[in-house]
């Protein structure tokens, strides 16, 4: 998995190199756009499980990773197109608070992930004619993790030995 993590970061950043603007192709009704963003995700869990027990007020937090995005764009009429956003695969680190009485301070990483969020969209664009495109969009994005794996802190603090992520829509 990490050779295409790779490959597609290095086509990415040659493709980038190559088009000055965002758009490196724009044919008719398809083009495709390279940015930068953010990955921010909206963390939320129950209680930390350690030893058989859940531990009250515990939880995690999950951070934020910047990263190189290719989207693809097909109009379907001038105003109303779809968007495919295909993301460069990030590592996330899983954060603990609530450990205290465990002795595992608030923001002890416990597990790293692969993160992958493609996203769909589809826009409604104002002035498909103009020089500037605003434009309205909804989208769904599924996120899928991978190559999940506790870390030491975990294994030796929490006496942990399997963990769970759960891909979401």
């Amino acid at each position: 998995m990490h050779h295409i993590i790779r490959k597609s970061l290095l086509l990415t950043l040659l493709l980038v190199g190559i088009s000055p603007v965002s758009h490196a192709l724009d044919r008719d009704n398809l083009s495709i756009d390279f940015r930068v963003i953010n990955i921010s995700p909206n963390d939320s869990s129950g209680p930390i499980v350690a030893g058989g027990s859940a531990v009250s007020g515990s939880g995690v937090e999950v951070d934020s990773q910047t990263t190189l995005d290719v989207s693809f764009n097909y109009n379907l009429t001038p105003n109303i197109a779809l968007e495919l956003l295909a993301d460069i695969p990030t590592t996330h680190n899983v954060s603990a608070n609530g450990l205290g009485a465990l002795s595992v301070p608030n923001g002890t990483d416990i597990i790293e992930t692969g993160v992958l969020p493609p996203t769909l969209f589809v826009q409604y664009q104002f002035l498909p004619e103009g020089k500037i495109h605003p434009y309205a969009g909804v989208g769904l994005n599924f996120t899928w993790f991978y190559d999940e794996s506790l870390t030491g802190a975990a294994r030796t603090a929490l006496a942990a030995h399997s963990l769970s992520l759960d891909n979401s829509f």
